[in-house]
């Protein structure tokens, strides 16, 4: 069985006879600047919104924002863009 992107997709599909893989579809670099970093985090954040609430966490992201202000380079962040691949001839049991 190859390792799928997200190993209980990967767990579940193996135990209905399904094994995946995990395919590369694009690597590229985005250049970002500090504000737009911590924009990104916190857009991404969706999955612990309860954190949005939480006052430790308010206040910490209130901090980074104040540095981020204060930086003037961005920096250059690589991704890889990954598909999870279940082959269609496979048979479900």
């Amino acid at each position: 069985m190859a390792r799928g992107t997200d190993q209980r997709v990967t767990a579940h599909l193996a135990a209905l006879g399904r094994p995946t893989r995990t395919q590369t579809l694009a690597e590229f670099t985005q250049h970002r600047t500090p504000q737009q970093t911590l924009d990104a985090l916190a857009d991404r954040a969706w999955l612990y919104q309860h954190q949005l609430t939480n006052l430790r966490h308010q206040r910490g992201m209130t901090a980074a924002r104040q540095i981020a202000g204060r930086m003037t380079q961005g920096v250059a962040a690589p991704y890889t863009l990954r598909a999870l691949i279940t082959p269609a001839d496979q048979q479900v049991r």
